[in-house]
């Protein structure tokens, strides 16, 4: 008898577990801050530009063609996993709208887990962006962030 008790408190433990795992927020909230990040991007873009039309004074046309180029992919390939990783949590739209992304235990990225992610979201794109749209069909988890089993949550501090 003492065992089916201690059987049926194991099944509250997995209850327990399921609590503590976080709760992602919608689609909503998510493209909201997708518009900001694209609004940055395009800032952050324009400056990059900016930079290489003046060095192109100053070098070859074709040294500084490259130097463009390289730091567009830099910018392009680097904005989410530094600013996921930091201790913001988030990219500057997501710092907008108070939502940041964490691991299955609520902590922080390391960036190589956020550069995971953001090429897992490239992946989840291809396909017609099915894997993006399944964070409405799902529970709130785009395949991106079932491949690097990452949670998009409310930032609930209050700095």
């Amino acid at each position: 008898m003492s065992n089916e008790l201690l059987d049926d408190l194991s099944k509250l433990d997995f209850l327990e577990e399921k609590l503590k795992e976080p709760i992602s927020v919608g689609g909503l909230l998510r493209s909201t801050a997708f518009f900001f990040d694209f609004i940055t991007i395009i800032v952050l873009g324009a400056i990059v530009g900016v930079f290489t039309i003046v060095l192109g004074f100053m070098i070859p046309e074709v040294i500084s063609s490259l130097v463009n180029k390289l730091l567009y992919l830099s910018l392009l390939l680097l904005y989410y996993p530094v600013l996921e990783s930091s201790r913001l949590q988030a990219s500057i739209g997501k710092f907008v709208v108070s939502i940041k992304v964490v691991d299955e235990k609520g902590e922080r990225l390391s960036f190589a887990r956020a550069f995971g992610r953001l090429l897992s979201t490239g992946i989840a794109c291809v396909p017609l962006f099915i894997g993006i749209m399944m964070i409405g069909l799902t529970d709130k988890k785009g395949m991106n962030d079932m491949m690097s089993d990452t949670y998009v949550v409310m930032n609930n501090k209050t700095s």
